[in-house]
């Protein structure tokens, strides 16, 4: 028996979350001819954008793992960790190698933030499935 609801639209929102994600600025730096702010993407820089390419691949395995739910709870906890990682890297990077710039946190940088949450949900909502489905083989 699959017990699969709320974990896998999660994870779908946590993965059109990081597609989003790359097309959207999450920072910004004030031009030199004080005429406007100039977008800084994920794309900017390519070892950020691997990460980032890999969390957006793993969440799509984790979609695709419904029937094994030990390892679709696996997948989604590393998953969880490399967002925080996303996250972290991001506010380093912005702060040590781009002067002058600023976080959009109301921009793209609260979709990662946005799809670690979910994705928490996400596996605690598989673990609740864990317990309903060992409650019913002990009651076979």
């Amino acid at each position: 028996m699959i017990i699969q609801r709320w974990q896998n639209l999660l994870l779908f929102i946590s993965a059109l979350l990081m597609c989003v994600f790359f097309f959207t600025p999450f920072a910004s730096v004030a031009a030199s001819d004080g005429l406007g702010d100039l977008a800084v993407y994920a794309y900017s820089f390519p070892v950020f954008l691997t990460l980032n390419l890999a969390i957006f691949i793993m969440l799509i395995i984790a979609i695709a793992l419904f029937r094994d739910l030990k390892k679709q709870r696996l997948v989604t906890a590393t998953t969880i960790l490399l967002l925080i990682v996303s996250v972290v890297s991001a506010v380093i990077m912005v702060n040590n190698t781009i002067p002058g710039a600023q976080l959009e946190w109301l921009g793209g940088i609260s979709m990662p933030v946005i799809s670690a949450v979910c994705c928490l949900v996400a596996y605690i909502c598989m673990g609740k499935d864990q317990k309903k489905l060992r409650s019913y083989d002990r009651l076979r």
